[in-house]
């Protein structure tokens, strides 16, 4: 107790009044100086300093990797993508839920984190569905840490969401109904991670494909 802060003290002083009508509200507390004080600390802290180099890499990963990336966005937990989520929320200073390129540029500005000179095109590479603005799913799937996504539980359960029939391979029909897109696309990405070219793509061929490289 001797090491509290006096302004900590006070904040628990008053939180522990037995009065009711003495003791401040929820709305109250949050004004607290202390408690400000510890959100600013905790909102600088938020943004990550490789988050740059993390979109950076994203632009040279493989097609299905990006695809994959995106289903396992999706699929973890809210308690997963904490600190993800929080640095989603700093950036997003209009919070439409979304992050245009002016937003990302001058959130890393005032985080102190060193800015890409070729952001805007890096963010072109990111925007999946042609919005202009990176999404809260893309933005996951671009700074996922690979201790995250590399979790056998996550990579099986990424691998199943495109093995429909559950034969333990991935067929381009399948990749192709998975992805809503074209037969020839759906080829050209089994082609990518197909190491032994049987034409499918087993559990070990996908794994491999996550880890193809350093992001």
């Amino acid at each position: 107790w001797d090491k509290v802060s006096k302004e900590a003290k006070d904040m628990i002083s008053k939180m522990l009044t037995v009065d009711m009508n003495e003791r401040p509200s929820a709305e109250e507390i949050i004004e607290h100086p202390w408690l400000k004080s510890r959100a600013k600390v905790a909102d600088v802290g938020s943004i990550s300093p490789d988050l740059g180099l993390k979109l950076k890499q994203f632009r040279g990963v493989s097609r299905i990797k990006k695809v994959v990336l995106t289903v396992i966005a999706q699929q973890l937990k809210d308690s997963e993508l904490t600190e993800l989520r929080s640095t989603f929320a700093a950036l997003d200073k209009n919070k439409d839920g979304m992050l245009s390129p002016e937003e990302i540029q001058e959130g890393m500005k005032k985080h102190k984190v060193e800015v890409p000179p070729d952001l805007e095109e890096t963010i072109r590479n990111l925007d999946t569905d042609g919005s202009g603005k990176i999404d809260y799913t893309e933005f996951v799937a671009a700074t996922l840490q690979k201790r995250q996504y590399m979790r056998d539980d996550v990579v099986w359960a990424a691998f199943r969401t495109f093995d429909k029939d559950g034969d333990g391979s991935i067929t381009v029909e399948e990749l192709r109904q998975g992805l809503q897109d074209n037969h020839e696309i759906a080829e050209q990405m089994i082609a990518e991670v197909d190491l032994n070219k049987d034409g499918v793509i087993t559990y070990e061929e996908f794994k491999k494909a996550l880890q193809g490289s350093d992001i």
